[in-house]
């Protein structure tokens, strides 16, 4: 019984490790691609930007509210 336990926990860890990987691979190609299109706008209009940067922080804000609220209804 317990090697089975333990067959399954390394199944599960090898699919979390893979998911991680996957996770970080796309956070780092984004994170190049928005400094990328800030360095970008700031060689050609520092208004722009800003607008992009506040419209980019409304939406998170809006994204964190509403995965907070749905979180506390459960």
């Amino acid at each position: 019984m317990f090697a089975a336990v333990q067959g399954v926990f390394a199944a599960v860890q090898g699919v979390f490790a893979a998911v991680q990987g996957v996770f970080a691979a796309v956070q780092g190609v984004f994170a190049l691609v928005g400094g990328a299109t800030a360095g970008f706008l700031l060689d050609r209009s520092v208004p722009t930007l800003v607008a992009l940067v506040a419209l980019s922080q409304v939406v998170a804000a809006a994204l964190l509210l509403r995965t907070m609220s749905a979180r506390a209804r459960r």
